[in-house]
C-alpha cells in the first residue's frame, strides 16, 4: 500500500491519502504470471484431459458437473445398511459413487498414488458444501480422519484421508484432529481383500491417544473409500470404547457395483 501526503490550499496542512491502486496492480501481476506458467506448464482435466482453463482446478467445468454425486436413493441402500448393528453411528454418508475405470477412481488415483494432495482438500471443501445442508452434520464436535500407519505415511508423504478433512473443515468450520486415533499396527492394502479377510485385517488395529478428548463428544470419521465399512467399523468401535457419544462416517467414495 503507498502512503502519499499532499499538501492543500493556503493553510499548508498536510492530508494523507492512501492510493489502493497498487493492491488491484498485484493482482493483475499474478493473473498475468499465472497465465504465463499455465501457457508454459498446461493442466490438464484429470477425468477427460482437456486443457483447463482459468478458474478450473484439477478438473474442467464440464467433468465437474458430471461427477456421480451419491442420491438419496443409494444413501438408504448402500450406506443404510452398512452399520446396522452399531447404534452410536447415526449418520453415514458418501460424496461420490466409485465404479471401476470411472471418474470417481480417475480421482482417488491421483489422490493416493499421484501425490495430488491438493485434490483431496478440493474435493473436501465441496463436499462440505453439502454436507452443511444436512442438519444431522450440525451434532459432530470433531472431524477424525482414518489415520495411516506411520510407515505407509513416510511411503506416501501425507494421509489422503486427513486431506479430505481439511476441505471439510474449510467448509463446515469444524476443527479436525489428527492425533487423536492412530494405527497401531501395519497391514496390508485392503484393495484386493475379499470381505472376511478385509475385517480381519484391519481389527483392534487402532488405539486413541487422548481418551479424555473423546469422551461425551459426537466424532465424525472421514475415509477416502467405503467399501464392506471394516476399516471405519473399527475405528469407531475403538472411539466408543473411549467414551464418544456418538460417530458419523463421511467418505469421500462408496463403492457402487
Amino acid at each position: 500500500m503507498l502512503r502519499v501526503f499532499l499538501k492543500t490550499g493556503n493553510t499548508g496542512c498536510v492530508c494523507e491519502h492512501f492510493f489502493f491502486y497498487i493492491l488491484p496492480m498485484a493482482n493483475i501481476a499474478n493473473e498475468l504470471w499465472n497465465d504465463f506458467v499455465s501457457l508454459i506448464f498446461p493442466e490438464n482435466c484429470i477425468s477427460c484431459g482437456e486443457l483447463l482453463v482459468r478458474g478450473e482446478d484439477h478438473l474442467c467445468t464440464a467433468c465437474r458437473y458430471q461427477l456421480p454425486i451419491v442420491d438419496e436413493a443409494i444413501r438408504n441402500t448402500l450406506l443404510g445398511n452398512k452399520f446396522v448393528y452399531e447404534s452410536k453411528i447415526s449418520f453415514v454418508d458418501a460424496f461420490l459413487t466409485f465404479k471401476k475405470s470411472g471418474i470417481t477412481q480417475k480421482l482417488l488415483h491421483q489422490l493416493k498414488y499421484k501425490g495430488n494432495r491438493e485434490l483431496g482438500v478440493m474435493l473436501g471443501a465441496w463436499y462440505g458444501n453439502q454436507l452443511l445442508e444436512r442438519p444431522e452434520f450440525s451434532a459432530f464436535d470433531v472431524i477424525v480422519p482414518v489415520p495411516l500407519h506411520k510407515r505407509k505415511l513416510r511411503i506416501r508423504g501425507y494421509n489422503q484421508s486427513m486431506a479430505i478433512a481439511e476441505g471439510l473443515s474449510v467448509s463446515t468450520q469444524k476443527p479436525v484432529d489428527a492425533e487423536l486415533l492412530v494405527r497401531s499396527k501395519f497391514t496390508s492394502t485392503q484393495t484386493k481383500k475379499q470381505k472376511v479377510d478385509r475385517w480381519q485385517n484391519v481389527e483392534n488395529i487402532f488405539a486413541i491417544t487422548s481418551p479424555e478428548s473423546v469422551k461425551g463428544k459426537k466424532v465424525l470419521l472421514v475415509d477416502d473409500v467405503l467399501t464392506t465399512g471394516s476399516t471405519l467399523s473399527s475405528c469407531a468401535s475403538s472411539l466408543i470404547s473411549a467414551g464418544a457419544e456418538g460417530i458419523g462416517i463421511c467418505a469421500l467414495a462408496v463403492s457402487h457395483k
